[in-house]
């Protein structure tokens, strides 16, 4: 712990000098605690105990069962690891959909990608994505494995009043309270500047019924008080998604991490392709990495998984 402290406050210097002052005023140790709540059980609510969102419903529904030609068909999933440097260990995985990336070959991508252009597709994308993840948190319980599964589902997706309702009420009515305690859901594509009162009437529902709710948004943004006041557990980016040189990228990830820290919410960081990324994100302070540098996707997902620094710098582990 005290090589992986050096290594924090060393970089944190080279790439933000200012990294370090903002933490002695804010510790990290408060963002990631938001993050890595006690194992608890989450009673059953009802949907009545959430606040009803007052959207205007939408003319169109995604439809239940696939289509003949259904593009999601070759639908499949892996998995990420995500590690805890303050622990030590990977125990928590993201759910990530995968097609195949083109006809007839093995090579599979995200399947977010393919269906990019059709918003029905990616709206069902983001209700099958999610019954596969009750369905694995589920297992976990029945394996009495103390592991997270982390559902991503488009912020869009959720702005739309139907598949809102239709969202809760299946973590509702799904989801055991034991299963729930295990399972993340994690909005994709939050927009900068998004109100604070939309982020709560999405998002309060949502946590009701899961361990929490967690925010994936651009690398560029640093102002972070209506996360805070909305009770997201965590905020964080994908560096996968980003053309900028590394150079750019560290600095991104400084003031990302400052601003979190201000706010006194925990940070994570996806997609860490180089060693070099890992380390500087170590250095600004992030409470969960994951990406190829940290651990490779895995077809299922393996039980608690000790993991240090030293791994880090070792193979690719398969998490």
């Amino acid at each position: 712990m005290a090589l992986l402290h050096k290594l924090r406050r060393n970089l944190a210097d080279l790439i933000d000098p200012e990294t370090d002052r903002q933490r002695d005023a804010a510790p990290a140790s408060q963002a990631a605690d938001a993050l890595v709540l006690p194992i608890r059980e989450v009673p059953s609510f009802g949907y009545a105990d959430a606040a009803e969102p007052s959207w205007p419903a939408p003319s169109r529904l995604p439809p239940p069962t696939p289509e003949v030609n259904d593009p999601l068909a070759a639908l499949s999933y892996a998995y990420r690891p995500s590690w805890d440097p303050a622990r030590g260990v990977i125990a928590a995985y993201l759910c990530v959909p995968t097609l195949p990336e083109a006809s007839g070959t093995a090579r599979r991508a995200a399947a977010a990608l393919p269906c990019r252009d059709d918003i029905p597709e990616l709206e069902r994308l983001d209700f099958a994505t999610l019954s596969h993840g009750i369905g694995v948190a589920e297992g976990f319980v029945h394996e009495k494995r103390r592991l997270l599964i982390t559902v991503p589902v488009r912020f869009e997706t959720l702005c739309v009043a139907a598949h809102h309702r239709r969202y809760v009420e299946t973590l509702r009515t799904r989801l055991s309270p034991e299963a729930a305690s295990l399972l993340v859901v994690e909005l994709v594509g939050v927009p900068s500047g998004v109100p604070e009162a939309l982020l709560l009437e999405i998002s309060s529902p949502l946590r009701a019924h899961a361990r929490a709710v967690i925010a994936r948004l651009g690398p560029d943004i640093t102002d972070f008080g209506q996360f805070a006041a909305a009770r997201i557990a965590a905020v964080g980016c994908d560096l996968a998604e980003q053309n900028a040189s590394e150079l750019a990228l560290m600095q991104h990830m400084a003031r990302f991490s400052r601003g979190a820290a201000k706010a006194g919410i925990a940070t994570y960081l996806r997609g860490i392709s180089t060693l070099s990324l890992a380390a500087a994100a170590l250095g600004a302070g992030f409470a969960h990495l994951d990406g190829d540098a940290v651990a490779l996707a895995v077809d299922q997902p393996h039980g608690v998984v000790q993991f240090s620094l030293v791994d880090l710098y070792g193979p690719p582990v398969e998490g």
